[in-house]
């Protein structure tokens, strides 16, 4: 795909009450840790891909499968699958630029953002057997500790 770098800050206008911040992942130990991943893009199954958009935000969970310098990379698991999550599933178009969320002792970190899928001109898009890829968050930890320190 040719993608080199897909990450970015957004910079609010206020400040976000009520709610506690997922702490940035700095570890380097993503593959097999299941992540939570969450989206409002169009929804469907393994099994008939991507149907339609209906403005309902929804997650799921997956294993990271591995990972490299800059993305973690996961597969959409048939059920009875070895791998397979409880609530398996990958992001859907409209999810790029959504979280994936590691637990850590109770603690939510946000450990990969929505990047693009490969494999869908095998299995079709959307579909069991494509693997996503998310930028993966800890090789751009001090990146972002860099930017995020000058608007504290």
């Amino acid at each position: 795909m040719g993608l080199s770098d897909d990450i970015a800050l957004v910079i609010l206008a206020e400040k976000v009450n009520g709610t506690k911040p997922a702490k940035v992942f700095t570890g380097g130990n993503e593959t097999g840790a299941l992540i939570h991943i969450a989206g409002m893009g169009d929804m469907g199954n393994g099994k008939t891909g991507p149907q339609k958009w209906d403005k309902i935000t929804r997650g799921a969970t997956n294993r990271v499968d591995s990972a490299d310098a800059k993305w973690i990379y996961f597969d959409f698991d048939e059920p009875g699958a070895a791998d397979v999550t409880e609530l398996e599933g990958i992001s859907g178009p409209g999810d790029s630029g959504g979280p994936a969320f590691m637990i850590i002792n109770g603690e939510k970190y946000v450990c990969g953002i929505s990047s693009h899928q490969k494999g869908a001109d095998r299995a079709g898009r959307g579909r069991y057997g494509v693997t996503e890829c998310y930028s993966r968050v800890s090789s751009y930890a001090e990146w972002i500790a860099m930017h995020m320190k000058s608007f504290e």
